[in-house]
């Protein structure tokens, strides 16, 4: 049941699929009972991904219900929990699985909820999850030799820390990107830049990659993705981890016969993973977003009820947003 002296809370929902600003809305929400098992989560911050973009605009229909609460990145702490929990109240934490940091208030459980280390800062933990733990996981797991490795939207903040993992490997990384006017800000970082936009940019491709070249990694999809893929050796392995352009990779291109077509999931990976080593491959990225190899800076910063201004900013500036979220908050 509700009381009523309980706050108004309040929620960023997209009402149908389509470009972000254009279709959500922020509205009042109440939570009523808390459930057994759930923890209730004041979200302090969130942030803006492409993963909330590219389902917000309708993507994953088959597995995404409109109206749909954005955000898939943030943390919050805890300020309502079952008397045996292990996260007492007070607590940070990071909901992971599922959407919904851009609320106020939120129940998750318990299993779904990641303690932040006393070391890590509410705004660098806000950034802690879906790009760290994505790259992470990506270049322990596939990345097993030496040779390069092509990274596509090579301005992109997720392709900028798929670089750092592997030049702290010293493993050479050949970054793509679709404009020669916008190279990657961190130039240092790649063995060579390849922008598609410019002539005869798939046989520079081919010669920067050599024989050697054994893994892709891909958040684009669409036309130029079998283009890319030529360009490992046989037995390469092309990994799809996100779909910027919005077009699938089968049936836009003939995939070369030669290179093995794989699909990462941060989602579906958190998921099937053994709890256990997930836990371990969390400390893993919080040691690394603490010592500054995956730490993200936010560009821009608005409060969660200015998310249209926030997303207009977004699609016209490079860069991360914080949304701040109840920013009277501690830490």
């Amino acid at each position: 049941t509700l009381r009523c002296d309980e706050p108004l809370m309040y929620e960023v929902v997209a009402t149908r699929p389509g470009v972000a600003q254009d279709v959500v809305e922020v509205r009042s929400m109440v939570l009523g009972q808390r459930e057994r098992g759930m923890l209730r989560i004041r979200m302090l911050a969130s942030t803006i991904n492409p993963s909330d973009l590219v389902t917000i605009a309708g993507a994953y229909r088959s597995r995404t219900s409109f109206p749909f609460i954005g955000g898939f990145e943030g943390v919050g702490e805890v300020v309502a929990a079952d008397p045996c929990t292990s996260l007492v109240e007070g607590t940070r934490v990071i909901p992971i699985r599922r959407a919904g940091c851009w609320s106020e208030l939120r129940d998750v459980p318990e299993s779904d909820c990641v303690p932040v280390p006393e070391y890590l800062s509410t705004e660098r933990a806000c950034f802690a999850y879906i790009n760290p733990m994505t790259t992470v996981s990506m270049v322990s797991r596939y990345v097993t030799g030496h040779g390069p490795v092509i990274v596509t939207a090579a301005t992109s903040e997720a392709a900028t820390q798929i670089a750092a993992l592997l030049k702290f490997r010293n493993v050479p990384a050949i970054g793509i990107t679709r404009s020669s006017d916008r190279p990657p800000s961190n130039g240092k970082l790649w063995s060579a830049i390849i922008a598609t936009d410019a002539p005869e940019w798939e046989e520079r491709l081919y010669a920067a990659a050599g024989q050697s070249a054994h893994v892709v990694f891909d958040a684009v999809g669409g036309l130029n993705a079998g283009k890319v893929a030529r360009a490992l050796e046989p037995g390469g392995q092309f990994i799809s981890y996100g779909l910027l352009s919005g077009t699938p990779i089968h049936g836009s291109w003939e995939f070369p016969s030669h290179v093995e077509l794989k699909y990462f999931h941060l989602r579906q990976d958190a998921h099937n993973s053994d709890p256990v080593q997930f836990a371990q491959r969390f400390e893993e990225v919080f040691q690394f977003v603490a010592s500054g190899l995956l730490a993200t800076t936010p560009a821009a910063k608005f409060p969660l009820s200015q998310i249209r201004g926030a997303l207009a900013w977004n699609s016209a500036n490079r860069g991360k947003v914080l949304l701040e979220i109840n920013a009277e908050a501690p830490r």
